[in-house]
Formats: C-alpha cells, sequence, structure tokens
C-alpha cells in the first residue's frame, strides 16, 4: 500500500506542476514563477547527472558557471522563459526523429527491431518488418511534434504551443502506444507479439549484456 501511495503521490505532484507550467506559460507575460518552473527540473536533471558523473569536480563547476550564467541574466530568462520550454520540447522530439530515423538508413537496424531482436532473439520475416513500419511510424511522429511545436511558438500562438507541449504531448505519445499496441494486435500472430514492458526489459538486459529475455506472448 505505501508503493502505490507514493505513486500516487509522485502522479498527482507532476500532474500539478505540468497543470501550473501551462498556466504561466499560458499568459505569456513575464513571470518569476514561471521561470522558476521552467527552469529548476532542467537544473535538478543536470545536477544529478553532474553529481554522478566520473569527473565529478569538472562536471560540478560547469554547472555551478551555468548556474551562475542564467542567474546573471535573470530579467531576460523572466521575460522569455517559455522559450526554455522550446528548445526542451522541440528539442528533444527533434532528436528523437533523428536518432530514430537514422536506424532506417541501408544496413541499419531499426530501433524497434533492436528492442524486438532482445525480446525475440530472432526476428523472423513479417516481424522485422512490422518492427521497420513502427520505427518509421515514430520517427514521423516525433518530427511531426517537433514541427507543430517550432510552428506554434514561432507563429506568436503560445497558449496553443503551452497546450501541445505541457498537456496535450502525454496525452498524444500514450495514444501512440495505444494505436501501436492495437496494430500489432490485429497484424501480428500471437506467438510474434510482444507486451511493451517486455520489450522495454529486454532492451535494458540487451544494453547491460545479459541474454535476451523470454518471449511472452499478449
Amino acid at each position: 500500500m505505501l508503493p502505490l501511495l507514493r505513486w500516487a503521490a509522485l502522479a498527482v505532484a507532476v500532474a500539478g506542476y505540468i497543470v501550473m507550467l501551462h498556466i504561466y506559460t499560458a499568459r505569456d507575460t513575464p513571470s518569476t514563477i514561471g521561470a522558476l518552473l521552467a527552469i529548476v527540473p532542467m537544473l535538478a536533471v543536470s545536477l544529478l547527472i553532474a553529481w554522478r558523473a566520473t569527473h565529478r569536480g569538472v562536471m560540478l563547476s560547469l554547472w555551478f558557471a551555468a548556474l551562475a550564467l542564467l542567474a546573471l541574466n535573470w530579467p531576460l530568462l523572466q521575460s522569455n522563459f517559455a522559450l526554455v520550454g522550446l528548445l526542451q520540447h522541440a528539442g528533444t522530439f527533434a532528436m528523437l526523429a533523428l536518432f530514430f530515423g537514422r536506424t532506417l538508413q541501408a544496413g541499419d537496424t531499426p530501433i524497434v527491431s533492436r528492442m524486438a531482436r532482445q525480446a525475440h532473439g530472432s526476428l523472423p520475416p513479417p516481424l522485422a518488418h512490422y518492427t521497420r513500419r513502427v520505427t518509421q511510424a515514430w520517427t514521423a511522429f516525433f518530427a511531426l511534434m517537433a514541427f507543430a511545436s517550432v510552428v506554434l511558438f514561432g507563429g506568436g500562438y503560445i497558449a496553443l504551443w503551452s497546450w501541445l507541449a505541457n498537456l496535450l504531448t502525454p496525452v498524444l505519445i500514450g495514444a501512440m502506444f495505444g494505436a501501436e499496441y492495437l496494430v500489432r494486435r490485429s497484424v501480428l500472430p500471437p506467438e510474434l507479439r510482444t507486451g511493451l514492458m517486455d520489450s522495454i526489459r529486454a532492451a535494458w538486459h540487451g544494453t547491460r549484456g545479459d541474454a535476451p529475455a523470454a518471449h511472452r506472448p499478449h
């Protein structure tokens, strides 16, 4: 019960943060709270990375230097904190599109195919074809998200951009996963289906050099 309550509390905190960030971003006015909401999570994640880095002293020095730079330019950040969100949102999806798209080149293995290979141990032709198509679909989705983010923000539709970046993005990602699950169940035979968590676990074990996970049909 206690772990469930912790996850519930975390979900509520994340939801509250997302709603608050949307409210302050959609106003499109300078805001100290909005700037803090935009920058603090990024600072926290980068601090954790610096603390766990091999060259901790160097990375922490760079982190504090970046913090000082932000402090010196705080008035500018207050007035343009939505730009931080744009760089994070559009930049993340653009990098994902490039990463997934590069694995579709001739001679390479699509990223979804790699995950499926870790789960199944081998890729029968129907599964290889399907996972390539799924990689293409995710590449297109990521590219469209980055494009829409830049167009809405660049066009001055900050409130609409905030809806997309802060509220709709997790919903759209969940919809993509759900749509892929339904398509997988309709086009692949039961012996070639693998659940999402099985694929993620298999990919994780693969990066650690473990043996491929056993296939669990769904």
